[in-house]
């Protein structure tokens, strides 16, 4: 017998038989049409719409490491308690290349906090639609979320978990969030994770991009449109070490670039726009941070507020005009933090700060 005449037999959740199915497709691939668990290393390839609705399973159960399934453009519908596709405690799996819609997750990498971390989860070029989460890693040190467009779920566009006690690296680049009930992005526990080059629009809730309790992230090159409900535009929230520059943040509901508490410290936060916010253009509460070269126009709160519980900031060459802040001496600009210091040379209306 052949090798490509050979049969694999493969458990076919949906009718708890098993179902005999061709070993191989193009290129060694072997085929999913049905509703399946894979339980061996390989590269898999969707040849058909498949649905789970109903049937208390995900579409795609991935329960071995060393698996690549491409979606192949087509759409999975899921079932609205269970992820549409499902990684579980498994390493060096790439999900590519279709639509996932209506289940609880439309993927979903899950590790376990007590585990060793797992590594090398990739999702790219999916559209996932509706449910509650779109794209959701836990404890996974090593991965990559890239050129997705996320739509219409309940919670979190894209919510990446670190490991507890282990360094969590990766990259989420060239996504588009739109349309969402909750925060955009969110990555918590990150030591060294890049938010590069996505656009983040139209929240109904939360933050367009919320980078918390970490280190050492790059929140570089991202639009954030409209937030909702108090959320701000980007969030560095009790991390250390990060630079936030080159992004674009209008409409945020509440302030435009957020850095707080008052241990968010060591950031590094660079020419960045932000106008027409609900709150303050950017506003700080850590400690330690440089700010330079941003333009904070026509924002309802300050352009830039460095609040009572920031300290030993450093900050020049920004721009603030036409905002609205309320008594503090200037309406663009309100120093009340200990230490804060500046060359005098960012261009606010009235006196230079010093």
């Amino acid at each position: 017998m052949t090798r490509t005449a050979r049969l694999l037999i493969v458990p076919i959740i949906t009718s708890g038989l098993l179902i005999a199915i061709p070993a191989v497709a193009g290129e060694g691939r072997q085929p999913i049409y049905q509703p399946t668990t894979i339980n061996a290393p390989g590269k898999y390839v969707v040849t058909r719409n498949i649905s789970a609705a109903g049937m208390g399973v995900p579409v795609i159960d991935i329960r071995s490491g060393d698996v690549d399934v491409d979606l192949n453009g087509f759409t999975l519908t899921g079932d609205a308690l269970f992820p549409v596709v499902l990684a579980l405690k498994v390493d060096n799996v790439t999900v590519r290349n279709g639509t996932v819609k209506d289940g609880e997750t439309g993927v979903r990498f899950k590790g376990d906090p007590d585990d060793p971390p797992y590594r090398k989860a990739v999702a790219e070029d999916i559209n996932a639609i509706g449910g509650t989460w779109g794209i959701w890693l836990s404890d996974y040190t090593d991965f990559a979320v890239r050129r997705n467009n996320v739509t219409s779920t309940g919670g979190d566009a894209i919510l990446v978990q670190g490991h507890q006690t282990a360094t969590t690296m990766g990259t989420i680049e060239h996504n588009r969030v739109f349309d969402i009930d909750d925060p955009g992005i969110v990555v918590t526990r990150g030591s060294s994770v890049g938010i590069l080059n996505n656009r983040v629009e139209d929240l109904t809730d939360g933050p367009g991009i919320h980078y918390g309790n970490g280190s050492g992230g790059l929140i570089a090159g991202n639009t954030v449109l409209i937030t909702g409900a108090g959320g701000h535009g980007i969030e560095v929230y009790d991390s250390q070490g990060c630079k936030v520059a080159d992004n674009v943040v209008r409409e945020a509901a509440g302030n435009g670039i957020y850095v707080w508490p008052g241990n968010a410290n060591d950031n590094l936060v660079i020419e960045n726009v932000v106008s027409a916010s609900g709150g303050d253009g950017l506003r700080v509460e850590g400690q330690l941070n440089h700010i330079e070269c941003n333009v904070l126009n026509s924002n309802t709160g300050y352009g830039l507020y460095m609040t009572v519980a920031s300290g030993m900031n450093t900050f020049g060459r920004n721009t603030t005009r036409g905002n609205a802040g309320p008594a503090c001496g200037n309406p663009d600009f309100c120093n009340l933090g200990g230490g804060n210091a500046s060359f005098g040379d960012n261009l606010i209306p009235g006196p230079p700060p010093s």
